[in-house]
């Protein structure tokens, strides 16, 4: 088996790009899915924690069998992220992505190991019914957001122009059901970067 993935190649190479800037050694992602983010981030020369709550068995025997490196572990993100990060830190600058807890349950884990992280990346941010961004400035964060970002959109709409060609070129592979999720990916869904107490 392959990993897989349903994150937007746009806003992998957003994170890569951030994680570039701020000097980020090792990136801890919780929410592994299909394990195709890890992979990537993996071959883009980043030592990588995978942590999930509920491992597929898939996922797992692909990135063992391809990545051997990549440190994986199985249970609570609330507890195993400020874990390895405490680990880490001493050593790495860190870069966590929140993909399995998400907004208000992530910046509470967050919250926790916030002194060891260079960049927390926060998942489906863009909720309008969510306080999560109105908590990021009521504690003073610095952060930054791919909605609305010219250069991310730019990125976006050539990126969509291609998936659209997938879709259209590709009749009885892809169901209804899979090219909404992958338009939706791709239309709707937003990270939220914010600077950690480690980001220097």
């Amino acid at each position: 088996f392959l990993p897989s993935s349903e994150m937007a190649p746009v806003k992998l190479l957003a994170v890569i790009m951030v994680a570039r800037a701020a000097g980020v050694t090792h990136i801890i992602e919780e929410g592994r899915k299909g394990g195709l983010s890890a992979y990537l981030y993996h071959k883009h020369g980043f030592g990588v924690t995978s942590i999930e709550y509920l491992p597929n068995r898939d996922a797992t025997l692909a990135l063992e069998t391809f990545a051997p490196d990549i440190r994986l572990m199985d249970g609570d993100g609330a507890q195993l992220v400020p874990q390895r990060a405490r680990e880490l830190a001493p050593r790495e600058r860190v870069l966590v992505i929140f993909d399995g807890e998400k907004r208000m349950a992530a910046y509470r884990t967050y919250s926790k190991c916030k002194q060891d992280v260079a960049v927390a990346v926060f998942d489906d941010s863009q909720y309008k019914y969510s306080t999560f961004k109105q908590t990021l400035d009521a504690n003073g964060e610095v952060w930054w957001t791919t909605e609305g970002d010219r250069t991310y959109q730019e990125l976006h709409d050539k990126e969509l122009q291609y998936i659209t060609f997938f879709n259209g070129s590709t009749s009885g592979m892809m169901n209804a059901y899979h090219k909404k999720m992958v338009q939706n990916n791709l239309e709707l869904v937003h990270f939220a970067m914010v600077k950690g107490g480690a980001w220097q």
